[in-house]
């Protein structure tokens, strides 16, 4: 069975705020990880192409913090290996890597759609 992309039974600190002014925390959060990620993977796929392996390397690193943060598990694994990866793997190993992310993050970015308008109700 495969594991969910959001990691649902993990305590998020969010929960818990509830700002004075009527606005969701939550929901904030959620939209501003999205447009991130979506440059930070944008980064990952041109530093790949271009062999930019430091780029490469602190594009994964925000992305993987941000998110574990949120509990976005599979991307955040898939950017670990990409922090990991060397000048030495193949341009192929590299690309399959950054295709698999963008891929998991479609999923995970249909989950957190979900859980935004969870949260809006």
């Amino acid at each position: 069975m495969p594991k969910p992309a959001l990691e649902s039974d993990t305590h998020n600190p969010c929960d818990a705020i509830k700002p004075d002014d009527g606005s969701n925390l939550r929901v904030a959060i959620i939209d501003r990880y999205v447009l991130d990620a979506a440059q930070r993977i944008r980064q990952i796929r041109e530093a790949s192409i271009a062999s930019n392996w430091l780029m490469l390397k602190r594009a994964a690193h925000k992305l993987q913090e941000r998110s574990r943060n949120l509990g976005v598990r599979k991307v955040a694994e898939i950017c670990q290996k990409l922090e990991w990866l060397d000048r030495y793997d193949s341009p192929q190993t590299v690309a399959s890597l950054v295709r698999l992310l963008e891929h998991e993050s479609a999923i995970a970015n249909a989950a957190l759609a979900a859980a935004h308008h969870r949260n809006l109700d």
